[in-house]
């Protein structure tokens, strides 16, 4: 394949590069910086966009779901991890990678909503974590059996907690 370079610039390009060029003259200018002090700086670089190729899909946001973990039922939804991680969902994309034994976050099992189905899931895997201990409330002096248990009891109250926060109200 040949490629053969156009005979003239069309205005647009020339317009352009001159505005380029006239900023960085300014910039040489206006810098108070001898000419061997900016040559080490980098100019950026603009790059075009290649049409001709197909859009990448693997990077879309991924949609997730919330369930209660004994009931299945879909509690929250989210277009994507970030927006759960905004309305203060934290572990999620651990959670639906299967990157650690993590299986709930805020009271709540976490699915991808293009996966989930209600029939197919399997049911939770015993923890590796021994028996869970007692924590006790600095606040109100309350103990709870386990930190998920404190954590679904002070969410029920509106107390935006998770259990790896659990610490900073409860002993």
């Amino acid at each position: 394949m040949l490629w053969i370079a156009p005979s003239e610039k069309d205005a647009a390009s020339t317009s352009l590069e001159k505005r380029l060029w006239d900023a960085a003259d300014q910039f040489r200018a206006n810098s108070g910086l001898k000419a061997q002090e900016y040559s080490g700086y980098e100019t950026p670089k603009f790059f075009t966009r290649d049409v001709s190729r197909e859009k990448d899909e693997t990077n879309k946001p991924i949609a997730v779901v919330g369930v209660h973990p004994d009931t299945l039922e879909v509690i929250v939804e989210f277009e994507s991890i970030s927006e759960a991680y905004k309305a203060g969902y934290q572990n999620v994309s651990t959670i639906i990678a299967n990157k650690s034994d993590r299986q709930i976050s805020h009271g709540l099992r976490w699915f991808k909503k293009s996966s989930f189905d209600r029939k197919d899931v399997s049911p939770l895997k015993a923890s590796n974590r021994g028996n869970p201990k007692t924590i006790v409330c600095l606040d109100t002096g309350e103990e709870f059996n386990s930190i998920s248990i404190a954590e679904q009891t002070l969410r029920s109250r509106g107390i935006k907690i998770s259990g790896s926060h659990i610490s900073s109200v409860c002993k």
